[in-house]
């Protein structure tokens, strides 16, 4: 299944194709909405991360609290959208129970850290039950880190069409793809 997988993604996407994680302006001044755009490589722990990924959420807050800075906008409020695979099942009940725990694999969600391990840079390391839960609070966290204060967290939903304050990329399909096979 992972070999037809791997054949779909790269006629599909391609082979430069890269998942994107961006932060955007909401409607209300203050505050910015995490878009999940599918990437599990996204980590918190850059150097240190099972996918040898360099796409971190401390670079994703930095960006953000730049932009907003710039704009002269306090950051108030943190919102997520992890919308992107909504129509595909988040846990198949043929998966074995315990699977997560385990840390064979985690719901499959627009918007998760890590590949939502527990460590970053162990394989079978547990998984939890909600990724996107995590991902916003590690975000929030990296925001923090980064001066952005500390943002009330809002509820997930459909992110406005606003301008886009930052964004990060996983590496290209086609190296994606070697650690998957």
């Amino acid at each position: 299944v992972k070999l037809f997988t791997a054949l779909a993604a790269l006629r599909v996407l391609g082979p430069d194709y890269r998942f994107t994680t961006r932060v955007v302006q909401g409607d209300v001044p203050g505050e910015i909405w995490l878009v999940g755009g599918g990437d599990v490589t996204l980590t918190r722990s850059p150097g240190s991360n099972y996918y040898a990924s360099e796409s971190h959420l401390g670079l994703l807050a930095r960006q953000t609290v730049e932009s907003l800075t710039e704009s002269g906008v306090a950051l108030e409020s943190l919102w997520v959208d992890s919308s992107r695979y909504d129509s595909f099942l988040e846990w198949d009940e043929s998966w074995r129970p315990g699977s997560a725990q385990l840390g064979f694999v985690a719901p499959v969600t627009a918007l998760q850290v890590d590949g939502d391990r527990d460590q970053p840079a162990v394989r079978l390391s547990p998984r939890s039950s909600d990724p996107v839960g995590r991902a916003t609070t590690w975000f929030a966290d990296a925001l923090a880190r980064e001066g952005g204060g500390d943002p009330v967290v809002g509820q997930r939903g459909l992110a406005p069409a606003g301008p886009v304050l930052a964004e990060v990329t996983s590496a290209p399909l086609e190296t994606l793809i070697e650690v998957m096979l």
